[in-house]
């Protein structure tokens, strides 16, 4: 398979140099979710799967438009982002013990999260390249998500054959895994909740983009988020679905956006009458009622053994690296720890020399959406920014029963790469449509002049 990833990068990194810019993110997504990412090639000592080569190709293709890097300026974000990646390195100085290996495996996820950040915010910086980008991406991926579906009802995963030829660590041979009467779908993704979270957090973010007016480009847009859905449901995870009801319970509340204290009060006092009348942590209430009653209990037992049962104990600043930190000791005993809380898996491997970076960057993106919002003097505008809104607190909110790796990390730095452009991209965005209505003010006016003046009977001569 190292020949066929070889060609499929070259293919790609080909048409991402001759198309233009946005049209080589979309080739960046669509390659990223069709192709595995366990399938790798090494180089120089890196592992580099299809979608590393070519971001690479995208950011020459950057290179070879001056006009994307001239208008482009560091925001608090931006510069987050190198401090949580450096954040990491210093930790791992305390920590790691194959110092090289580990540099070596930071700069592959800054392949990963890092080059995808920027290239996505260089290029994406109007609401045109927005649209046409999340066009691109239902599009390309709806077919992929419905043979999610497809796995789901037959159990048959028609890319499941290259798990035997993964590059890093040999993957179990594909083998259908029944839940509640479905399969869990994993297509490309390798683990069945990558695979729903993919689709989950840019189908989501996709829907404020939605045609207010019913119109054919309307319809497309619902096929398109259908699909997306039935990618969501084929992975039958309780993460990835706790992605798009966060999401679309938020894209509802639209109308009633200025009840927000009140409905957050009331969320508060809800979780609040739960823990005093079960007795119990709210977490460990709302765990059964998810589809894995027990895995539920597992993430709750995580949290309480992390944060206040010694978990971190002398291992604060700059945590454990990438070593086993021994919770599941004191949950399960099992043999590991699966750590299924991004947050915890942070803090565990980087300590707050990780965690706090990390936060701050989520607390900034979240900062320039609301921003954006206010912003935004049009319906249109603002559903666009409260769509992406809701797609990254969906998946902020998913992050206490998962941790990210593969397509769905790199999917995750998209979202705040956008959510991090957005101020500029409402603002070309209200540039251009006041430009417009200026343009046509000044076109009418001209032609109530020159119908004026062709009323005006001609001077007689003497």
């Amino acid at each position: 398979m190292t020949a066929i990833t070889m060609i499929i990068a070259a293919l790609g990194s080909g048409l991402v140099i001759l198309a233009q810019p946005i049209w080589g993110l979309i080739i960046y997504i669509t390659l990223l979710a069709w192709y595995p990412s366990y399938l790798k090639v090494s180089l120089s000592g890196i592992d580099f799967s299809v979608g590393r080569i070519i971001i690479l190709a995208v950011f020459l293709r950057i290179l070879m438009h001056s006009e994307l890097l001239s208008r482009f300026r560091l925001n608090t974000a931006d510069k987050l982002i190198i401090v949580y990646f450096a954040a990491q390195t210093v930790a791992g100085m305390f920590t790691e013990s194959e110092f090289n290996a580990f540099i070596v495996n930071r700069g592959g996820a800054a392949f990963d999260m890092a080059l995808p950040y920027f290239a996505f915010r260089i290029v994406v910086c109007s609401a045109q390249d927005y649209r046409k980008l999340f066009k691109g991406i239902l599009f390309t991926l709806g077919p992929l998500a419905m043979i999610g579906l497809y796995q789901s009802f037959t159990g048959v995963n028609p890319f499941g054959f290259m798990q035997k030829f993964a590059s890093t660590g040999r993957l179990p041979d594909y083998t259908p895994l029944p839940r509640h009467g479905f399969y869990r779908a994993n297509l490309t993704f390798g683990v069945s909740i990558m695979s729903g979270l993919f689709f989950a957090m840019l189908g989501t973010a996709a829907i404020g983009l939605i045609p207010a007016k019913d119109s054919p480009a309307r319809r497309w847009w619902l096929i398109g988020l259908i699909c997306m859905a039935a990618g969501v449901f084929s992975s039958i995870s309780s993460g990835s679905w706790l992605v798009g009801m966060v999401a679309v319970m938020f894209v509802f509340f639209y109308p009633y956006r200025k009840y927000w204290r009140g409905a957050l009060f009331a969320i508060v006092m809800l979780l609040l009458s739960v823990e005093i009348y079960s007795n119990r942590n709210f977490y460990d209430v709302l765990g059964s009622f998810t589809l894995n009653p027990r895995s539920a209990w597992y993430r709750a037992q995580l949290i309480e053994v992390a944060l206040f049962k010694g978990g971190m104990e002398d291992h604060w600043l700059a945590g454990y690296g990438h070593e086993d930190p021994g919770w599941s000791k004191q949950i399960d005993n099992r043999d590991h720890t699966d750590m299924v809380n991004h947050y915890l898996m942070v803090l565990s491997r980087y300590g707050l020399l990780g965690l706090i970076p990390f936060m701050a960057l989520l607390y900034f993106v979240l900062k320039y959406l609301y921003l954006a919002f206010q912003m935004a003097r049009n319906f249109a505008g603002k559903f666009m920014v409260w769509g992406l809104t809701g797609a990254i607190l969906g998946t902020m909110a998913t992050f206490f029963s998962c941790s990210l790796f593969s397509q769905p990390s790199t999917a995750f730095y998209v979202l705040l790469a956008l959510g991090a452009s957005m101020p500029t991209i409402v603002a070309r965005s209200e540039f251009a449509r006041r430009r417009a209505f200026f343009e046509e003010h000044k076109r009418m006016l001209a032609m109530t002049q020159d119908t004026g003046a062709s009323k005006v009977p001609a001077q007689q001569t003497v």
